[in-house]
């Protein structure tokens, strides 16, 4: 009992003392964990700007340095001239109490205004100048005998027609500081300590405007009373036309000297081109008048300001006529604009020349014209301009009017006539004569008249109108200046044709054919030996208007119904398939064309309500006829046949055959190859070039199939070359070239295509001169005789770039620009390794913002960004623009202004076009803004970006992706943090961005705010902005089980694997993972396998151990009718572990016929081990013969893992010592137990 006391004992003095050294650390490790989950909840607490996004340097924690602090505000310099406004607030006292004083005494001593250069402008004579020019005013204070105490305040309003914007600086010296309000256009400046006696001066930048009245004063309010004069322009138009009615001469207004550049004597003129075919004259409406007006800055003149000038005072009229009206102004005023007022018609009067035109534009109906030959001027006929000594512009214009003309007025037999279409004059008794040359009579149905105002008059007031017959005949009561214009009459046919003449008092004696008709009957083949024969698949009458058609005449009141036209024609022929009649009947819709034997059929399903043309005319098929032959002129038989008429049997000619068969034929730059589309074997074109001429060609396949429609006289339009071919197509011809001959043979083989090949300069920018190249190619219709064509090969100059810019919206001083190319392709017009200048023009000190460059449709790599001295160079390397591309950047101008860009391309490839050709200018921008930080002013500026962890405020992250978009021009810029979580942003733009952060590193999440996008703000000074991500909780884990087998059992990583999750929890298959690691199966030991799981990993340790299965047996004989049972012949069994098996564990297999004397065999399988037990079989003997044979019985086998069979000693009683054996252990059992109960 007292050595149990004493152990007790020593233990419980163990465990205090276990406990005292668990428990202190215990305590300190709560004491620290409460005082670091404090500092946590401090951090969380002030982390204010996890969503907003900017970290304000009073909220990090005390652990960061202040000076590493971040910040949300740009940090801003209190020196710069043009800082952001900031309010200035009362000076303190030594007693305490706060002063105010505003200063009512003049301190501006001396103004001076002077260029952006620093050059004064004169205050004696009035300056020309460019409205919204940029100019500095130069403000020199004095505090002279004066006192004022601190924060007294001096305002001043600053003078009119100069422009400011917000700005505030400081002055050096004084402790003073300045602040204009560009709303108010004041100037205020706050002493913050107490001043006397003290001179300073203020520099700021402006810009003169106005925004109407072009001189202005420019009066400063110093005490010199500083005066300045200007007169400011913008680029107008000098002369102006004011129409107040349209009519045939002038009713309306010249305006002259809109831009305030002329004066002193002045002539002010009116001019007529020159026509020396016609004669005008003028009729005055009203007598012109002179008057001057106030203008504006804009060249808008001020009718309310309207002076009627004095002839023979103010001005001379020089010269009224028709050709020439001219005023002269004796003093003209620059500042005025000069109107010189118009009414007046012009009619011709007589022409010495004409152009006669007459063109059977109809199948049936032929029309002429006379006209004047054109002239100079906009629209080639009359032309007015007006012009002083400076300036000259056309004004009026018009087209030369038909003096006789005619058109069909509905259908046959009506007829319009347009006589003197310009007004003519026509003296009485003079007249128009209209004749139908065949005797058919004339039925005058209408007869209109109008003057040059086009107002209509009564014809019975200046004309007699006489019809009788075939004649009408126009005569003039009294003399007139009128258009006769729309004259309708009708005249029948009577089975003839009729002939229109008309005769004009213009062209005396002379009469001419306007109208000519042919009598046709209601079916009719017009022109039947014109039908057109032709290689190709066009769908119509080709180019000509004399071609075959079948002319139809119907009408609602007599309607052709069910119409059939069959052609027949030879096989080698095809009636061509037209796609629609006059455009009222459709193919397909309203009839069919039908191939049929014999020939084509045609069936028009709808019925014919008009008059119309069917045109007949055929291609040729392809092998039709052999290649020696040509397409022979054929009469082919038509039968027409509709309801209720007699079938009408008639023929065409195919006579109509104005092109080439031939194999090889040029035109333009391009070969036409087998133009019929034969098969031809052994088809083969060389072409030769010119010594020292740099061209390449393309192959292009116009056959039947590959093109739609094409025609022998349109073929060389431009129009088929949609099907340009590649070498790897079928039917592309070998290429080879002889250097020594400068000759390439295109080897076509056996082929039934048709080709073209197109040649052009390599370099299609050079302005080359015409270069022939001639082809050859044997010509099976000439005995295979070589024939020659030639082709010519030139260039057109056409422009590269164009340039354009506009002031962006919301800005004052930003202006965007965007230069493309042009007509770059991939063939011809490449251009190599091109260097575009881009440079700002005008007086506003625009710099192109680098950062803004965006260039499309080429990788970023292949070109570098130049600075210099003028602008900026885009300069690209090993590369070849082979489309065009868009370059597009912004401008950010200093001063006020009138800017625009210039972009200029040079390459090697391009050099032959001039400077001015590869140059490209904007039109001009107004600019109007001074200096300062008021909204709408861009400046550059620099942006610093860091990344931080949330969590740990002091950790930066790299390699996070910003994308900054200017909300302002949508320029986006994207940038990735340095090693140091880092990155700096020089030469930004100030303004509105929204940031957005678009990818981070694994670990971290974005914070929704930037995800979406947040709002920040960028001035003139420092930025820097922090950007907290979120540390995302790593949810990875791998689970494995450690696992045993025996040796020879196969083993696969996926055995020992149980689950794995990534970082955010989602589940992950064994294929996700790392396994290292394996297991030799076939050797006993242990075997670690390792499973990774990015940062985490678990390891599974595979223990192979030894195999103890065993199995035991024994050999037994028996007499012939004993009874056997397996179990007879079972000795024992083992499984792997060693552990025992009884006989219903293992498989047996054999039997015993215990009736049939012989020899057994029976196996007893345990696994992969067995043993085979034998089983004799004996008839019965004595006894003596039995115990003779009892050394057969006891044989055993028994087997292992290791040992397929183990002979065992003859045994007896084995039952028995079973039995024993359980005794025994039941006994030791039983013996353990008594003695442990006995010792308690």
């Amino acid at each position: 009992m007292k050595k149990v006391s004493q152990r007790l004992y020593g233990l419980i003095l163990i465990g205090v003392l276990s406990l005292s050294q668990v428990i202190g650390p215990l305590l300190a490790v709560a004491e620290t964990r409460d005082s670091h989950q404090g500092e946590m909840t401090t951090a969380v607490k002030n982390d204010v700007h996890a969503e907003s996004g900017v970290k304000q340097s009073s909220d990090l924690p005390d652990e960061i340095p202040a000076e590493k602090s971040p910040v949300n505000q740009s940090k801003a310099s209190i020196t710069d001239e043009t800082d952001k406004e900031t309010a200035t607030e009362p000076v303190k006292t030594d007693s305490g109490i706060t002063q105010e004083t505003n200063i009512t005494d003049q301190l501006l001593k001396k103004a001076t205004l002077t260029s952006m250069d620093d050059v004064a402008y004169s205050m004696t004579t009035e300056t020309r100048l460019l409205n919204n020019t940029p100019v500095k005013l130069k403000l020199d204070f004095e505090v002279a005998n004066k006192a004022y105490p601190a924060g007294s305040t001096f305002v001043m309003t600053l003078p009119d027609n100069l422009g400011f914007s917000d700005s505030s600086g400081m002055i050096a010296g004084i402790d003073a500081s300045w602040q204009v309000l560009g709303s108010t256009k004041q100037l205020t400046v706050t002493f913050s300590q107490a001043v006397t006696d003290v001179s300073f001066s203020i520099e700021l930048k402006s810009f003169l405007y106005t925004e109407k009245e072009p001189q202005v004063k420019i009066m400063i309010g110093d005490l010199a009373q500083t005066t300045y004069s200007f007169d400011l322009y913008e680029t107008v138009d000098t002369l102006k036309y004011v129409e107040n009615k349209s009519i045939i001469g002038l009713d309306g207004v010249v305006y002259y000297n809109l831009d305030r550049n002329l004066s002193g004597e002045t002539t002010l003129s009116l001019t007529l081109a020159s026509s020396p075919d016609a004669v005008y004259k003028k009729q005055d409406m009203r007598a012109l008048a002179v008057s001057c007006f106030d203008v504006d800055i804009k060249g808008n003149v001020n009718p309310d300001s309207q002076t009627e000038l004095t002839e023979g005072t103010d001005y001379t009229i020089l010269s009224n006529t028709v050709q020439d009206t001219s005023v002269q102004i004796a003093r003209l005023n620059r500042q005025k604009a000069y109107a010189v007022s118009y009414k007046f018609t012009i009619s011709l009067s007589a022409i010495s020349d004409y152009a006669y035109y007459y063109s059977k534009g109809y199948p049936t109906t032929g029309l002429g014209s006379i006209s004047l030959k054109n002239v100079a001027g906009k629209r080639s006929g009359i032309s007015l301009s007006a012009k002083t000594s400076r300036d000259e512009k056309e004004i009026y214009s018009r087209t030369n009017d038909a003096i006789l003309g005619g058109s069909l007025f509905g259908s046959k037999g009506k007829y319009a006539l347009y006589i003197h279409s310009m007004p003519t004059e026509m003296k009485a008794g003079e007249k128009v004569v209209i004749t139908s040359q065949n005797g058919q009579p004339i039925t005058l149905d209408k007869l209109l008249a109008n003057d040059a105002l086009y107002q209509s008059v009564q014809v019975s007031d200046y004309f007699d109108v006489q019809t009788k017959d075939n004649e009408t005949i126009i005569t003039a009561k009294i003399d007139s200046n009128l258009r006769l214009g729309s004259t309708f009459l009708t005249v029948p046919f009577n089975k003839k044709d009729i002939i229109i003449n008309v005769s004009s008092p213009l062209i005396p004696g002379k009469a001419f054919k306007i109208v000519g008709d042919d009598y046709v009957e209601p079916i009719s083949i017009i022109n039947p030996s014109n039908a057109e024969t032709a290689w190709g698949n066009y769908y119509q009458n080709g180019a000509y208007s004399s071609d075959t058609v079948l002319n139809i005449e119907a009408s609602n009141a007599l309607p052709m119904n069910h119409l059939e036209i069959f052609v027949k024609h030879p096989d080698y022929l095809s009636l061509r398939e037209v796609r629609d009649v006059n455009y009222y009947y459709k193919l397909n819709v309203d009839y069919t064309i039908s191939k049929v034997a014999g020939g084509t059929l045609v069936k028009f399903t709808s019925p014919i309500v008009r008059s119309v043309q069917f045109a007949i005319g055929f291609n040729y098929v392809p092998d039709g006829l052999p290649t020696t032959k040509v397409i022979p002129v054929d009469k082919i038989p038509i039968t027409i046949k509709a309801d209720g008429m007699d079938s009408i049997e008639s023929y065409v000619s195919t006579g109509r055959k104005l092109y080439s068969e031939k194999t090889l034929q040029g035109s333009k730059n391009q070969f036409l190859v087998n133009a019929r589309q034969d098969t031809i074997e052994n088809l083969s074109v060389r072409t030769i070039i010119p010594k020292n001429t740099d061209v390449v060609f393309d192959i292009y396949d116009v056959s039947n199939d590959q093109v739609d429609a094409i025609y022998p006289q349109y073929w060389d339009r431009g129009g088929y070359t949609s099907n340009l071919m590649k070498k790897t197509d079928v039917g592309y011809p070998e290429i080879s070239f002889d250097t020594a001959t400068n000759q390439y043979l295109f080897n076509f083989g056996t082929t039934n295509k048709r080709y073209m090949i197109a040649y052009s300069y390599a370099n299609g920018w050079q302005a080359n001169q015409t270069t022939s190249i001639s082809g050859y190619a044997k010509e099976p219709q000439n005995n295979n005789e070589e024939s020659v064509s030639t082709i010519q090969v030139t260039n057109t100059v056409t422009d590269i770039v164009t340039i354009a810019q506009s002031a962006v919206v919301g800005t004052k001083n930003l202006t965007t620009v965007k230069g493309s190319t042009q007509n770059i392709n991939q063939t011809t017009k490449k251009v190599v390794n091109p260097i575009f200048e881009m440079k700002s023009l005008g007086n506003t000190g625009g710099e192109i913002d680098i950062n803004s460059i965006e260039i499309s449709r080429v990788p970023r790599n292949s070109y570098k960004v130049q600075k210099t001295s003028e602008g900026v160079n885009i300069i690209f390397s090993d590369y070849t623009l082979t489309e065009n591309i868009d370059i597009s950047y912004s401008v950010i101008s200093q001063n006020a202004g009138q800017i625009s860009a210039m972009m200029t391309v040079s390459s090697s490839s391009i050099e032959s076009l001039s400077e001015k050709e590869r140059t490209a200018t904007s039109s001009v921008t107004n600019l109007q803004f001074s200096a300062g930080d008021s909204e709408g002013i861009i400046y550059k500026a620099q942006a610093l970006f860091e990344v931080y962890n949330r969590e740990q405020p002091t950790t930066k992250i790299p390699g996070v992706t910003l994308v900054l978009v200017n909300q302002l021009t949508d320029l986006m810029q994207t940038i990735e943090t340095d090693k140091n979580g880092n990155y700096t942003l020089n030469d930004i733009q100030t303004g509105k961005y929204t940031l957005f952060v678009t990818q981070a590193p694994a670990g971290y999440i974005i914070p929704d705010a930037y995800l979406s996008g947040t709002e920040i703000q960028l001035t003139r000074n420092d930025n820097q902005f922090s950007i907290g991500l979120i540390q995302e909780n790593d949810l990875s884990s791998v689970g494995v089980k450690n696992s045993s087998l025996y040796v020879g059992e196969s083993w696969q990583a996926e055995d020992n694997f149980v689950s794995a999750t990534d970082r955010t929890g989602v589940p992950l298959a064994l294929s996700d993972l790392s396994v290292t690691g394996t297991v030799d199966s076939s050797r006993p030991g242990r075997y670690e396998v390792d499973y990774q799981n990015g940062n985490v990993h678990a390891v599974a340790i595979v223990t192979v151990v030894s195999d103890k299965t065993t199995i035991m047996t024994k050999d037994t004989t028996i007499y012939a009718g004993d009874t056997w049972q397996a179990e007879d012949n079972f000795v024992s069994a083992t499984d792997k572990t060693g552990s025992p098996l009884i006989l219903s564990d293992l498989t047996v297999t054999g039997t015993v016929d215990s009736n049939q004397v012989g020899s057994y065999d029976v196996t007893y399988q345990n696994g992969n081990v067995s043993a085979v037990a034998t089983i004799k079989v004996i008839s019965k003997v004595l006894e003596t013969d039995k115990q003779a044979d009892q050394g057969d019985k006891g044989k055993s086998s028994m087997s292992t893992a290791t040992e397929s069979k183990v002979k065992k000693l003859p045994q007896t009683g084995d039952k028995d010592s079973r039995l024993i054996v359980m005794i025994g252990l039941l006994a030791m059992t039983y013996i353990t137990w008594f003695i442990s109960k006995k010792r308690e």
